[in-house]
C-alpha cells in the first residue's frame, strides 16, 4: 500500500522548502562576493614566476661590430689611428681554432696605410742611423789632411816671417851701433880740432896784446875757432838725426815683426782649433743623433 501523507504532513512541508531556499540564495551571493575578492587580490599582487627547467642556450650565428677579447686578459691586434677603430677584413681562423703565439689571425682594413706608416718609419730610422754613424765616424780624412797641411803651411809662413823680421831688426841693430860709434868719432874729433883752434887762438890773444902780431892774425884765429865750433855742432846734430832715425826704424821693425807674427800665430791657432772641431766627435752631436734616431 502507498503511504499517503496527511493535511498536516503538507503544512510542515511548505515552510521548510521555502527556508531550503533562502538558505542556497544565501550561499549563492556569498560564493560571489568571494569571488569578486579573490580576483581583487590577484590583480593587486604579481604573479610569482615560474622556475622553468635550465636549458642548453642554443648556438646562433651574430653579425656585429665589434673586437676580438680572450678570456683572460684583451690582446691588441690593431692600435686605431683615427677616432673610428678599424674594422677586420680578412678573419683568418675560424670558431673553435686553437691559435699560437705570433699567428695571424686577421687582416685589418687600414693595413695597407699601416704598412706604409711602416716603411715610412723603417725610411726614417734608415737615415736617422746614418747620421748617427756619421756623427760617431767624425770627418773624412781628405779633409783632416786638407787642414793639417794648412796648418804645415801656417807654421812655415811664421817661420819664414820671423826669420825675415829677425834679420832686419839684427841689420838696423847693428847698423845703429856702427853708426853711433861713427857718429861717436866724428864729434870727438871735431872737438879736439875745436880745442887746439881755441887754444891757438888764446896764445894769438896774448901775442896780440903783446903786440908781436898784427890784429889781423887774431881775427883769423878767431875765425878758426868759430868754424870748427860750428862744425861741432853740426856733427852732433847729424849724430842725434841719424841715430834718432835709425832707432825710430828698429822700434818700427820690432812692432812690424810682433803684428806681423801675432796675426800668423792667430791663423795657426784657428786652424789648428778647426782641425780639432774635425777631428772631435762632440758627446752633443752623438746624444742628438741618438734622440733623433728614436724618435724616427
Amino acid at each position: 500500500m502507498e503511504p499517503k501523507i496527511g493535511i498536516k504532513d503538507q503544512g510542515f512541508s511548505k515552510p521548510l522548502s521555502r527556508w531550503v531556499i533562502v538558505l542556497a540564495g544565501v550561499g549563492i551571493l556569498a560564493t560571489v562576493v568571494a569571488s569578486g575578492y579573490s580576483l581583487e587580490m590577484v590583480r593587486e599582487r604579481p604573479p610569482e614566476p615560474v622556475p622553468s627547467a635550465s636549458k642548453t642556450p642554443a648556438i646562433r650565428a651574430v653579425t656585429a661590430l665589434g673586437r676580438f677579447e680572450p678570456e683572460g686578459e684583451v690582446i691588441q691586434l690593431a692600435a686605431p689611428t683615427t677616432f673610428q677603430a678599424p674594422r677586420v677584413a680578412q678573419l683568418l681562423v675560424k670558431e673553435g681554432d686553437k691559435v699560437g703565439a705570433n699567428q695571424l689571425i686577421a687582416i685589418m682594413e687600414n693595413r695597407g696605410r699601416l704598412q706604409a706608416d711602416l716603411e715610412r718609419a723603417k725610411a726614417e730610422v734608415k737615415v736617422s742611423r746614418a747620421n748617427l754613424e756619421k756623427v760617431k765616424a767624425g770627418a773624412k780624412s781628405g779633409t783632416i789632411a786638407a787642414q793639417e797641411a794648412k796648418i804645415k803651411r801656417l807654421e812655415a809662413e811664421y817661420r819664414g816671417q820671423k826669420e825675415a823680421l829677425q834679420t832686419r831688426i839684427d841689420r838696423l841693430q847693428t847698423q845703429l851701433q856702427e853708426t853711433q860709434q861713427e857718429k861717436d868719432a866724428t864729434v870727438r874729433r871735431l872737438e879736439a880740432q875745436l880745442r887746439n883752434v881755441q887754444a891757438d887762438f888764446q896764445r894769438y890773444q896774448q901775442l896780440e896784446r903783446d903786440g908781436a902780431i898784427a890784429i889781423s892774425e887774431l881775427d883769423s884765429r878767431r875765425l878758426n875757432v868759430e868754424t870748427a865750433q860750428e862744425s861741432v855742432s853740426e856733427a852732433i846734430a847729424n849724430r842725434t838725426q841719424t841715430i834718432s832715425t835709425l832707432r825710430e826704424q828698429l822700434k818700427e821693425a820690432m812692432v812690424n815683426r810682433k803684428q806681423t807674427l801675432a796675426v800668423v800665430e792667430a791663423q795657426i791657432n784657428e786652424a789648428k782649433a778647426t782641425l780639432e772641431e774635425i777631428k772631435e766627435v762632440r758627446l752633443v752631436d752623438i746624444r742628438q743623433a741618438d734622440a733623433e734616431l728614436e724618435m724616427a
